[in-house]
């Protein structure tokens, strides 16, 4: 745990959610967050299905900490959820409230959004199937190699201990759930495999997360055999998936990560009927990873 008193809460109802997706009233609280925040727009055109926008990395708080958590909220297609998830990260660590700033003052932090052009539609994805199989389609980050390029070399410059996909499964489920997916280098992919001479890479920090999303009121999905197997992954945790072997490696950017810089990577992907409650699921999984992800690299007493 960062530290038992400091909690990052992110609530987004119906009336939040539209007022986050709103340019002006963006625009307004953006302006707010420029003291806090260090913008560098890495990247300007076509980006996540739409035909212009920007890249934007924020960075804050300690740049010497080891706690060091970056949140990706770039995907390959984007989504009003994960556009209204995004801003509410950054709007929430952003304010002056004593907590945030006692959690700046510790941790390194790294936001990745994207901006829409001004009277640019977000697009609504087509899901080709129902199921998290079809749900886990969605969660690539940018395909185009300039983008992909662009954000890893960003990643590699800010040392991640621990990176946080979020990203939206839309309707492909009915039910208000979350999926969270962790990837580690060495990590354990078959549920059968014990050693107790070997750490299960990635486990903890998950069951981590995974409990503290519970405790915020999220459903966190546990899939059942067949859902498992036709979607290509395993359950490695209560609450926590991993990818199985043979499936196609890093498609995110906190699979990238694990696999090329030795951080954790997870990634949230959020499914049901409503908008705004798949935005308040990813919000509160980027909460989670502040208190309960970094505890394997937070130095004691944090």
């Amino acid at each position: 745990m960062i530290a038992g008193s400091v909690r990052v809460d992110i609530p987004i109802d119906e009336s939040r959610y539209r007022r986050l997706l709103r340019l002006a009233a963006w625009r307004d609280e953006s302006a707010t967050l420029a003291g806090v925040y260090a913008e560098r727009v890495i990247y300007e055109g076509p980006i996540a299905g739409l035909r212009d926008g920007r890249l934007v990395e924020l960075t804050a708080g300690d740049s010497a900490a080891d706690v060091r958590i970056a949140i990706d909220a770039v995907p390959n297609t984007l989504t009003m959820p994960v556009l209204a998830a995004g801003r509410a990260v950054a709007r929430a660590l952003g304010t002056p409230a004593s907590d945030r700033q006692s959690l700046l003052s510790r941790v390194a932090l790294l936001l990745y959004l994207v901006e829409p052009a001004a009277n640019i539609q977000v697009p609504r994805p087509e899901h080709p199937a129902f199921g998290l199989a079809a749900a886990l389609r969605l969660m690539a980050s940018p395909i185009r190699p300039h983008i992909w390029t662009s954000l890893r070399a960003s990643l590699e410059v800010f040392e991640p201990s621990l990176v946080l996909d979020l990203r939206d499964g839309g309707t492909s489920i009915s039910t208000a759930e979350l999926a969270l997916i962790v990837h580690a280098a060495g990590q354990q992919t078959n549920p059968a495999w014990f050693d107790d001479r070997r750490a299960r890479i990635g486990v903890d920090e998950g069951q981590r997360v995974s409990d503290e999303i519970r405790r915020r009121g999220i459903s966190v999905m546990e899939p059942d055999a067949h859902d498992l197997h036709v979607a290509g992954v395993l359950p490695i945790a209560p609450g926590v998936l991993a990818t199985a072997p043979g499936q196609p490696p890093d498609r995110t950017l906190a699979a990238w990560s694990a696999h090329t810089t030795g951080a954790i990577g997870a990634s949230a992907l959020a499914v049901g009927r409503v908008g705004s409650q798949r935005a308040a699921a990813l919000a509160a999984a980027a909460g989670a990873a502040f208190i309960a992800g970094p505890a394997a690299v937070a130095p004691e007493g944090m």
